[in-house]
């Protein structure tokens, strides 16, 4: 009798490293997917706050946000400037009343993508944007409805489009789009 308690009341080797082995497989694997996940979510979130942004441009539109090195609302009101492969864009006070960025006296605020993702393509109009490599485009809201300018990066820009997507990628090569629309729709697509 004293035998038969004795088995019972144990685990053997064998038993313990099976189980061992078990736990060690299983967290391999998830700690494997960990950064996959972190990735995505870091994909995700740029996207969010590229369209936060898009939104807040828009809001300084409508209430005539002042841009202080004119001391007034910009004339040509507030913008998002982006460039493909880019891994940072910049809100612009449009003072120029152009609808085109220039780096010299409009720069807002830049804000940096985080690590590992950029800015893949931009389409127009649900199809490619001409112009190849280093592609630029310009949103811009003018006061005081806002009109809504969706440009590729030229000298002049007039309404190239009726609605912008811009596609980011991550370095796993996970995309997620961004799309504005000409009447102020600012949506985030998987």
């Amino acid at each position: 009798m004293f035998n038969k308690l004795n088995k019972i009341a144990g685990f053997t080797v064998i038993e313990v490293l099976v189980s061992l082995s078990i736990i060690v497989v299983l967290s391999i694997v998830s700690l494997a997917n960990f950064h996959s996940y972190k990735s995505q979510g870091d994909l995700s979130m740029a996207a969010h706050k590229l369209v936060s942004d898009i939104r807040q441009v828009q809001g300084y539109a409508l209430s005539l946000k002042e841009y202080a090195p004119i001391s007034d609302c910009p004339d040509g009101g507030w913008g998002l400037y982006a460039e493909e492969s880019g891994t940072s864009y910049v809100l612009f006070a449009d003072s120029d009343s152009d609808d085109i960025y220039n780096a010299v006296n409009e720069t807002y605020n830049t804000i940096n993508l985080p690590d590992g993702i950029f800015m893949r393509e931009f389409l127009g109009n649900g199809g490619a944007m001409p112009g190849g490599p280093n592609t630029e485009v310009h949103i811009t809201y003018e006061p005081p409805d806002p009109v809504i300018m969706l440009c590729r990066g030229t000298v002049n820009c007039t309404q190239d489009y009726n609605d912008i997507e811009i596609i980011l990628e991550n370095s796993n090569g996970d995309t997620i789009s961004v799309i504005v629309n000409i009447v102020g729709l600012v949506d985030v697509n998987n």
